[in-house]
């Protein structure tokens, strides 16, 4: 059976944590970084080594009004920051590429930023770095 590909209606983003807008589209990046881990014994060339694996991205779309905001409250309430506000930044990233076909991991999420013209829509965009493991669930069938 040849294998179908991914296009149109099926992919989304999601994330918790009061970060909010109506997602449209998102990209990511899987990290592996390396150690030299180069010996006398190899002969001079470089020995590497994985060590820490990572997702790092973006997911951009619109923003919404009435009970919603695109930052949580406690990050930008207009007093001076306390302690665990920034815990906001902290949520859960579900990528779906298409039904059955996810990655989910905790995420900080780094930068969020807002655009608003006066003859369209209001675009929002967010990068997010993982924190811990990263699931992949990928239907084969």
């Amino acid at each position: 059976m040849a294998a179908a590909t991914i296009e149109g209606l099926g992919g989304n983003a999601a994330f918790t944590a009061g970060w909010t807008f109506k997602v449209a589209s998102w990209s990511a990046d899987y990290n592996v970084e390396v150690a030299d881990t180069t010996g006398f014994g190899d002969g001079g060339f470089r020995a590497k080594a994985p060590v820490i694996a990572s997702m790092t991205g973006s997911m951009a779309g619109t923003g919404q009004s009435a009970t919603t905001v695109p930052v949580p409250a406690g990050m930008a309430d207009g007093t001076t920051m306390s302690v665990g506000d920034l815990a906001g930044a902290t949520t859960t990233v579900t990528l779906t590429a298409t039904t059955g076909c996810t990655y989910a991991f905790s995420a900080v999420i780094t930068r969020l930023s807002m655009s608003r013209p006066v003859d369209g829509k209001m675009d929002v965009s967010a990068d997010f770095e993982s924190s811990g493991p990263i699931t992949q669930s990928w239907t084969t069938a």
